[in-house]
């Protein structure tokens, strides 16, 4: 990015956007924007982040991606937008649907039409693993969330012209809001049983340092209607209590509370098709691999002799999901070591 430039951040207050802030100011200044748009409907935290960054780059605007009005203001000027505002707790959710559809749904249409009004050059919204075979009413509204966004690419690839749009979908970002992390922190602090749902649920794994790397990579990158994945790995539920009793050397009392209505044992980051789109390329900001998937527009549009070759077998090959049991699954010390690079135990 160049202090040329504008960025926005859509739920810019969240644990992502305060993370991205933070290292967009320590840049040094001719490879920061030199103007960041923080959009959020939470004015303790706006307040709490301007004493934390006090950074005149920064602007904050209160305002609810459900407003169409609001987006159009916040995205005048923006070169670049991350979209990372989402209603995401899963079991709020199931008993208030609609409120998580005008939000993640609506929301997301809202800014990618201030997009095009604005002018906006690329456009990235964070996605999620429950986004893939959803389940849950989140999941659901996430899909369509990428849904939205590969169409309005597909309309701009289409034209040769327009906004880029682009996804980043990943697992679970260690100690974001909403995630069981602080939950059994907080239990463990408080000398509480851990509520475990299901010892031998699997979770990908995937530390904030890395959710920054990969939404620069794209900025940097993206490629129209693409989504791009990180195939982090992955622990069981049993293996992360196990990390955190070697952390504060005790025997962590567990009492089994059962699964929550929405929620999977295990998680998938690519289907079976979307593998057959795929292709792999460095991240420009750790060197590591990146799995960019190539939207139904992209390969209709500009065909790619490989992904035809792919297409023209009769059948998927078995087990070609990319889910948290078939990944990487760290034991207990590799798991101690993830958490505390991406979390304050």
């Amino acid at each position: 990015m160049k202090p040329t430039q504008s960025l926005l951040i859509t739920g810019g207050t969240g644990s992502f956007g305060t993370k991205m802030l933070q290292y967009l100011i320590k840049l040094p200044l001719d490879q920061c924007p030199g103007r960041i748009v923080v959009l959020s409907r939470d004015e303790e935290k706006q307040f709490s982040q301007r004493c934390n960054f006090p950074d005149q780059r920064i602007k904050y605007i209160i305002g609810d991606i459900r407003d169409s009005k609001t987006c159009i203001s916040a995205m005048e000027g923006i070169d670049i937008v991350m979209h990372a505002a989402a209603l995401k707790q899963v079991p709020t959710g199931e008993s208030f649907p609609l409120e998580i559809v005008k939000t993640n749904v609506l929301g997301t249409n809202n800014l990618v039409e201030a997009a095009e009004i604005c002018g906006v050059k690329k456009f990235i919204i964070l996605s999620t693993d429950k986004a893939v075979y959803p389940i849950n009413v989140y999941g659901m509204s996430k899909a369509l969330a990428e849904k939205i966004i590969v169409a309005a690419a597909g309309k701009n690839f289409a034209k040769g012209k327009g906004t880029i749009y682009s996804v980043v979908r990943y697992g679970n970002i260690i100690g974001s809001r909403g995630s069981v992390i602080p939950l059994f922190v907080k239990q463990i602090k408080e000398k509480k049983e851990l509520t475990v749902t299901d010892a031998s649920m699997t979770r990908f794994l995937f530390a904030k340092s890395q959710a920054i790397a990969l939404v620069l990579h794209v900025v940097e990158s993206a490629k129209q209607g693409r989504i791009y994945v990180k195939k982090s790995p992955a622990c069981t539920i049993d293996t992360l209590i196990k990390a955190l009793e070697l952390h504060y050397a005790l025997r962590i009392k567990r009492r089994q509370i059962g699964i929550r209505p929405g929620e999977k044992i295990h998680e998938t980051l690519i289907t079976a098709e979307e593998n057959m789109r795929a292709k792999e390329e460095k991240c420009a900001f750790d060197n590591t691999p990146v799995t960019t998937i190539r939207s139904y527009f992209e390969c209709e549009i500009v065909p790619d002799i490989d992904v035809i070759s792919r297409y023209a077998k009769a059948f998927l090959p078995a087990n070609s999901d990319f889910t948290s049991k078939d990944t990487k699954l760290l034991n207990p010390k590799e798991t101690l070591s993830l958490l505390k690079e991406g979390y304050s135990l």
